[in-house]
């Protein structure tokens, strides 16, 4: 099993990179954002960024599923902000690999404003607040062209690769 996490504050392009990612390599892909309860949903759209404790049953349920794919490939959209909760990925997944889109404050709220969604761009101050960083994940700019993008993190998913 391989499991391909592209992680990031909300905005920084995960879902997209994610979804097409998986499609180039003819896997599955789950978006973090799904397994969020309706509680959750409600407080981010309220304008209330999520507390520590709002975040256990999403964990939890992100890391089930992980689970329940057993042996098969899969790209996962995961923020994976903070230090234990990639750890507590890495026990759902221990070969987890992480590739972190970094981008700026300006560039989040844009593509938030514009998207619209559960998750208002006035929120994503708070986000940049809780990151924690990981030393070990691969790092891109979340600014680049998508198709570029898309190419850094195959190559990124396949080291030997020659293509």
């Amino acid at each position: 099993m391989a499991v391909w996490v592209i992680g990031g504050v909300a905005g920084s392009g995960k879902t997209t990179l994610g979804k097409r990612l998986a499609e180039r390599l003819g896997c599955s892909f789950l978006d973090a954002d799904d397994f969020h309860p309706p509680a959750n949903l409600r407080k981010m759209a309220s304008g209330q960024p999520l507390e520590e404790s709002d975040r256990e049953a999403w964990l939890e349920a992100l890391s089930n599923a992980v689970q329940a794919l057993g042996n098969a490939d899969a790209v996962v959209a995961f923020p994976a902000l903070k230090r234990a909760h990639r750890e507590r990925f890495r026990k759902a997944a221990p070969a987890a690999r992480f590739l972190w889109l970094r981008a700026d404050l300006s560039l989040v709220q844009r593509r938030l404003a514009q998207r619209g969604g559960f998750f208002p761009y006035e929120l994503a101050a708070s986000q940049f607040a809780a990151c924690e960083a990981d030393p070990a994940a691969e790092v891109l700019d979340a600014g680049l062209p998508l198709e570029e993008l898309v190419e850094k993190a195959w190559n990124w998913s396949h080291p030997d690769s020659s293509e």
